[in-house]
C-alpha cells in the first residue's frame, strides 16, 4: 500500500500535464501495487503535479523562484503533507515528475519498456524533499529516421531522459510529430541534404534557382518550423568560377546568406543554419554571416576514442579544436548548435570502423569533456545522430553512453560513476561489472598497434573473464539474458579489432 493518498491536477491542466500525472500515477502504482488516483480534491498526504494551490502561502514565493529558471526547469519542494512538482513551463513540470521518480530509485536506461528499472516500495512520500533543477544546455536532442524500428519508444525515452527534441533525418514523417510529441512538449524539427554539389560566388541563375526551390518548399512544411537546417549534397562539393580563389567555407557561407533572405521574405522569423562540416569544415576568412544564419557543427571526423580538448589526440587537437575556436569568432556561440556522433550507428558501422556494425564505444567521460568544452565557448545547443540505434540495435548491444549523453546534457556534473555502479546493479544484479562501463575505448583503428590498442585488446579479455565470472554465480534468468548478450557483444569487439 502507498503512502500517498491521491495525486493533484488542475481543472485547467493542459495535455503536457494531465500526462505528467498519468506517468506518475502509473509509475507509482507499478512500485506500490497500489494504483493512486488523479483528482481535482486534496485529501490527505498529496502530489500536485503542475499546479500550486491557490490558498498556498508559499505560492508568491515559488512562483517568484520558477520565473528564475530556464524554461524547463522544475521544483519539486514539500510543504508538511503536500508535495510539489511544478516545472516553469508544462515540459518542466513531466521532468519534474520523472525526476521524482528517479529519487525513488526509477531509472530508464535506454528506449524501450524492457529496459526500465522500477523498484518495488511502500514508502513513496519523500519527506522534506527540496529540488530546483535547470539544464545545463538549451537544445537536447537526437537526430533520426522516423522510419526505424522501435522510433515511438525513443518518443517515450526522450522525456525520461530530459531531451527536449526530437530532430529528424528527413523531411519524412513530419506531419506525423505534432501527434507523436504532443503530450510530452517535445520540439521537433527535421535535418537534412537539399542543395546541390556545385557552387559559385558569381553564377547568379543558379543562386535565383536556389531562392526559387527553398521558398517553394517552405510553403509546404508546418508552420512552426522557423529553423531550417538544410544542408549542401553529401558529397565532395565543387566550386567553379572563383576568380577570387575563395575558400568552400567562405562560398558556402555566402550561399546560405543568400537563402536566408529568401526564406525571411516569406517567414519574419525564418533562420538557416550554416552547416560546417566534412569539405566545408574550416572558418570562413572573407564572409560573415547573416543575423538569421546560425552555425551548426558537425564534425564527423573528430577522434571519439579521445575528448576534444585531449592534447595527446592530434586529429582532435590539431583538425578539431582550432577550427572550432575559429568559428566562435565568427558566428554568435548562444546560438550555434552542435551536431554530434556520439550515438551514431551508422558511423560506427562504416569507413574505419566497418564490421563492428554499428556497436557503440563506452565514451562517457570523454562526452562530458567535450560537452564541458562547448559549454566554456558558449555553445548551449547539442544533438547526436542517432542513426541506427533501433530496437534491433538493443538485441545485440547494451551502450550506457546513451542514458549517459542525456544525462550529461541535463547536468554536466552527473556522477558517472555512481550510476554506472547503480545500472550494473539494476541491469545485471552485480556491481562489480562497473569497471567494464566505466573503461574509455581507445576503438578507433587509426591506433592498431599503438600500446592504446593493445591496452584495448587486454580490457576485452579481461572483462569476458568478468562476465563469464558473473555468469556462474547468476540464477536470475533476466540477467542471465543480458550478460549472455554482453558477452557476445564483447566477442564480436574482439573479432573485429583482430580483422581490422
Amino acid at each position: 500500500m502507498s503512502n500517498i493518498s491521491a495525486i493533484i491536477v488542475s481543472k485547467e491542466a493542459n495535455e503536457v500535464e494531465i500526462f505528467s500525472a498519468n506517468e506518475l500515477s502509473n509509475y507509482l502504482g507499478i512500485m506500490t501495487n497500489d494504483q493512486i488516483k488523479i483528482t481535482n480534491i486534496a485529501s490527505g498526504k498529496c502530489l500536485y503535479v503542475g499546479f500550486i494551490p491557490d490558498n498556498a502561502e508559499y505560492k508568491n514565493q515559488l512562483f517568484d523562484e520558477l520565473a528564475d529558471l530556464h524554461d524547463d526547469g522544475f521544483i519539486i519542494r514539500a510543504y508538511g503533507d503536500d508535495i510539489i512538482i511544478k516545472g516553469k513551463n508544462s515540459r518542466g513540470t513531466l521532468y519534474g515528475v520523472y525526476e521524482y521518480l528517479n529519487r525513488l530509485g526509477a531509472r530508464w536506461y535506454f528506449p524501450g519498456k524492457e529496459h526500465e528499472f522500477i523498484p518495488k516500495r511502500d514508502d513513496i512520500f519523500i519527506n522534506g524533499i527540496d529540488i530546483k533543477e535547470s539544464p545545463d544546455f538549451n537544445h537536447r536532442s537526437i537526430c533520426i529516421h522516423i522510419w526505424e524500428k522501435g522510433f515511438e519508444h525513443w518518443v517515450d525515452f526522450a522525456g525520461k531522459a530530459k531531451l527536449n527534441a526530437i530532430h529528424l533525418h528527413s523531411d519524412e514523417g513530419l506531419d506525423d510529430m505534432e501527434k507523436l510529441a504532443k503530450n510530452r512538449g517535445l520540439d521537433y524539427n527535421f535535418r537534412r541534404h537539399f542543395f546541390g554539389e556545385k557552387y559559385s560566388p558569381e553564377d547568379k541563375s543558379d543562386l535565383d534557382a536556389n531562392r526559387k526551390l527553398i521558398k517553394d518548399y517552405i510553403k509546404i512544411l508546418p508552420d512552426k518550423i522557423n529553423d531550417f537546417f538544410l544542408w549542401p549534397a553529401d558529397v565532395v562539393l565543387q566550386i567553379y568560377d572563383n576568380p577570387e580563389n575563395w575558400s568552400i567555407a567562405d562560398i558556402t557561407l555566402m550561399f546560405t546568406n543568400e537563402m536566408a533572405k529568401a526564406i525571411k521574405e516569406i517567414k519574419p522569423k525564418g533562420r538557416m543554419s550554416f552547416l560546417s562540416y566534412w569539405t566545408t569544415w574550416g572558418v570562413p576568412k572573407n564572409i560573415k554571416p547573416l543575423d538569421n544564419v546560425f552555425l551548426e557543427i558537425a564534425h564527423m571526423h573528430q577522434c571519439y576514442s579521445h575528448s576534444i580538448t585531449d592534447h595527446s589526440c592530434q586529429t582532435n587537437s590539431k583538425e578539431v579544436m582550432p577550427d572550432i575556436d575559429g568559428l566562435m569568432n565568427v558566428f554568435d556561440p548562444s546560438e550555434t548548435h552542435v551536431l554530434g556522433y556520439w550515438l551514431d550507428a551508422s558511423l560506427f558501422g562504416r569507413g574505419v570502423y566497418k564490421g563492428l556494425e554499428g556497436r557503440l564505444p563506452y565514451i562517457g567521460n570523454n562526452i562530458r569533456q567535450d560537452f564541458l568544452y562547448y559549454k566554456s565557448k558558449g555553445i548551449k545547443n547539442i544533438s547526436t545522430f542517432a542513426v541506427g540505434l533501433n530496437s534491433d540495435y538493443f538485441v545485440k548491444f547494451i551502450s550506457p553512453t546513451i542514458f549517459q549523453y542525456s544525462a550529461l546534457l541535463w547536468n554536466i556534473k552527473y556522477d558517472l560513476d555512481l550510476e554506472t555502479r547503480l545500472f550494473c546493479e539494476n541491469y545485471f544484479g552485480e556491481t562489480q561489472l562497473s569497471s567494464i562501463f566505466s573503461h574509455t575505448e581507445h576503438i578507433d583503428p587509426r591506433y592498431k598497434g599503438t600500446e592504446a590498442w593493445n591496452e584495448l585488446a587486454d580490457y576485452l579479455k579481461k572483462s569476458m573473464a568478468l562476465i563469464n565470472k558473473v555468469l556462474k554465480d547468476t540464477k536470475n534468468d533476466l540477467y542471465i539474458m543480458r550478460l549472455n548478450k554482453l558477452l557476445r557483444e564483447f566477442e564480436h569487439v574482439e573479432k573485429w579489432m583482430l580483422s581490422a
